[in-house]
């Protein structure tokens, strides 16, 4: 187990799919005394990284975790940790800790006494295989506390919350002879303690991937990905502003030009969609997916 870094201080695993957030954090912590001993972008980094370093203490991206499935959100990823002596934390864009931390940590960092969230979490599932199709059907419902650190105020304030969600994921595939289909869609509604959504917290969250296999050597495809509106904080005040609806299409490519060689090209956001994924909180500025980018690529194996 290793819960402190070389030199004795707190160790941390810090997670955020922003390398400007991650580089934030990454200063506060170790200015207040934490060593980050690795960085990653997503949950399945979060995993493998607690694995393989047993921090003290893992920093989750939470800032989409109401509109990501069960298996993905923060909770979801504590469950797949038990047994490290790790201490979960969550991690939002605009730099607020949702903080677990025990007494001991807390006293250590000068942190205000912060209660420990609770998740009470239930999921019942339905799978079905055959003549080249599967669904997967998962109900879920969840009661989730949550403690916001704004660590970026001299003192540090915390405000407490909860969130009550029910929902549905599906997951599909099917083949048609050279045609294959992959899908996802997670109906989630959830609500504050106060009655409202959650920000940025869409009713469907949705993705579809059809494949054809040409022949043994061109393979190409699009992934389309997309959610129904959402609210999120303005200038006016909570859930003032709407981000609309969008859906956005990437595309791809590949051709073997031997058995060594392969030439694959990937457009993503295809069709350059203008899609709003926060607000900032009201501060005069917001976060939209990706412009267009394609890239061009030619492998090689010897």
């Amino acid at each position: 187990m290793s819960d402190v870094g070389d030199d004795l201080r707190p160790s941390v695993v810090l997670v955020d799919d922003s390398k400007e957030v991650r580089a934030l954090v990454r200063r506060r912590l170790e200015a207040s005394g934490f060593e980050v001993v690795a960085e990653g972008e997503d949950g399945d980094a979060a995993i493998l990284l607690a694995f393989r370093h047993e921090p003290a203490l893992l920093l989750l991206d939470a800032k989409d975790s109401h509109r990501k499935p069960p298996h993905r959100r923060g909770h979801a990823i504590a469950i797949k940790l038990e047994g490290l002596p790790i201490r979960r934390a969550d991690v939002a864009a605009n730099v607020h800790f949702q903080v677990p931390l025990g007494s001991a940590l807390s006293a250590a960092t000068a942190l205000p006494t912060i209660p420990t969230n609770k998740v009470k979490q239930a999921e019942a599932g339905v799978k079905i295989r055959g003549g080249g199709m599967s669904l997967f059907a998962t109900l879920f419902h969840a009661k989730t506390d949550e403690v916001n650190v704004d660590v970026t105020t001299n003192p540090i304030v915390a405000k407490a919350n909860s969130y009550r969600s029910n929902g549905l994921e599906l997951e599909g595939s099917a083949r048609f002879g050279i045609v294959s289909l992959l899908g996802g869609l997670t109906y989630t509604d959830a609500k504050q303690a106060d009655g409202r959504a959650p920000k940025r917290q869409a009713k469907v969250v949705y993705q579809l991937t059809p494949t054809v296999n040409l022949n043994d050597a061109l393979t190409f495809g699009v992934g389309i990905v997309g959610t129904t509106k959402s609210l999120d904080d303005g200038p006016a005040g909570p859930l003032t502003i709407t981000l609309p609806a969008y859906t956005v299409v990437n595309a791809f490519a590949s051709y073997a030009l031997t058995d060594r060689a392969t030439i694959s090209l990937a457009a993503n956001n295809l069709f350059n969609e203008l899609a709003y994924t926060e607000s900032n909180d009201g501060r005069g500025a917001a976060r939209a997916y990706t412009g267009r980018t394609v890239k061009a690529s030619l492998r090689y194996s010897f």
